[in-house]
C-alpha cells in the first residue's frame, strides 16, 4: 500500500513537469512567432513608407506598381477594399491576413484529403 502511494506520487510529479515544461515551451514559441510578427509588420511598413513617395500616408496606383516587379499593381483593386483608389497600410494588412488564412485553408483542406 505504501509502494502504491509513493508511485500515485511519483506520477504525479511527473505529470506536473511534463506539463509545467510543455507549457513553457508552448510559451516560448509563441513569444519567438509574435516577435518574427512584429519584424514582418516593421519590414512591410518600412517597404510602404519607402514606396510612399508623397508622404500622404497611402500608395495610389502609381506608387503600389513599384512594389515587387508590380504584383502590388496587379492586385490594386482587390487590396483596395475601400475603393478610394489608394491603399493604407491597413488594407494591405487585412488583404495580406486574408490571403494567409485562404491558404491555410487549402492546405487544410489537402491534408484532409491526403488522409
Amino acid at each position: 500500500r505504501l509502494l502504491s502511494i509513493e508511485s500515485n506520487y511519483k506520477l504525479h510529479t511527473m505529470k506536473n513537469i511534463v506539463l509545467k515544461t510543455t507549457a513553457c515551451l508552448a510559451l516560448f514559441a509563441l513569444t519567438i512567432n509574435v516577435n518574427a510578427q512584429e519584424a514582418k509588420g516593421e519590414r512591410a511598413t518600412q517597404g510602404f513608407d519607402k514606396l510612399d513617395t508623397n508622404n500622404d500616408g497611402f500608395l495610389d496606383k502609381t506608387e503600389a506598381v513599384e512594389f515587387k516587379n508590380g504584383q502590388l499593381g496587379r492586385k490594386f483593386d482587390k487590396v483596395d477594399s475601400n475603393k478610394d483608389q489608394k491603399l493604407s497600410k491597413e488594407e494591405i494588412k487585412a488583404y495580406l491576413k486574408k490571403r494567409k488564412a485562404a491558404k491555410k485553408a487549402i492546405e487544410a483542406k489537402k491534408a484532409a484529403s491526403a488522409k
